[in-house]
């Protein structure tokens, strides 16, 4: 077993109010110490497995922050809060995006939003409709997406104030995808079309959004990373 090597005076601030007293608004959010060194996949207090070698992407990276979300309004708040990260790190400190590493985990509820329009153009109404319900409407329409309304530069009016998926992408950031909930949604869409249920996940899997992986739980990838330096952020 690696020795952790990771700063032990590394803060880490975590959600702690009930389900009942949180807002939309309410988010705790982790710093690392801007002189510590970056981690490696040798500071890991667990051996490295294959599934988890995409964690080290940015292995340059100075600063690692990980979002936890498993609810649509908490991805479209982690999507802000992401954005905000970027540009204060630029503008206040002067670090750019290329040595940032910026991970938002998909998972329960918010494992929807990792499959890109051809996806909810085919089950949108299903998503809305059925178990998944969230209030999953267009704002613009009133009626059930027939998009991934995260990442349509059109709609502003949601908890990410107008911040895609695609604008955060391209600022370097990566998506983990629940592989074990999108089993779970191949399996539920199956009984309602009656189609395949490995159709569906293969047809599921091949339409992530951009810089996303599939990883085998939304919760184990939350604790490798956070063994590979990530401080941990829940938006809810």
């Amino acid at each position: 077993m690696a020795e952790n090597k990771l700063p032990s005076r590394r803060r880490i601030i975590t959600a702690g109010l009930s389900a009942a007293a949180a807002t939309l608004g309410d988010i705790a959010s982790s710093n690392s110490r801007s002189d510590a060194r970056p981690p490696t996949s040798g500071d890991s207090t667990s051996p490295a497995g294959p599934q988890d070698e995409w964690l080290d992407y940015k292995s340059q990276a100075l600063h690692r922050i990980l979002f936890d979300t498993t609810s649509s309004a908490g991805l479209g708040q982690a999507l802000a809060f992401a954005d905000v990260y970027f540009s204060v790190n630029k503008k206040s400190y002067g670090v750019e995006a290329n040595e940032l590493s910026v991970l938002i985990v998909m998972h329960h509820f918010s494992t929807l939003f990792g499959f890109d329009d051809a996806i909810w153009s085919k089950y949108g109404k299903t998503f809305s409709d059925k178990k998944y319900k969230q209030d999953l409407t267009d704002p613009r329409t009133k009626r059930a997406p027939t998009l991934n309304v995260y990442n349509a530069k059109a709609i502003d009016s949601l908890t990410n104030g107008g911040v895609t998926l695609d604008s955060l992408s391209e600022k370097g950031a990566r998506f983990a995808v629940c592989d074990t909930a999108t089993h779970g949604m191949a399996n539920l869409l199956s009984k309602i079309t009656h189609e395949s249920a490995d159709a569906i996940y293969a047809e599921l899997s091949g339409h992530l959004i951009s810089n996303a992986v599939l990883v085998p739980a939304g919760i184990t990838a939350i604790n490798r990373a956070q063994e590979r330096g990530y401080s941990y952020t829940v938006a809810v």
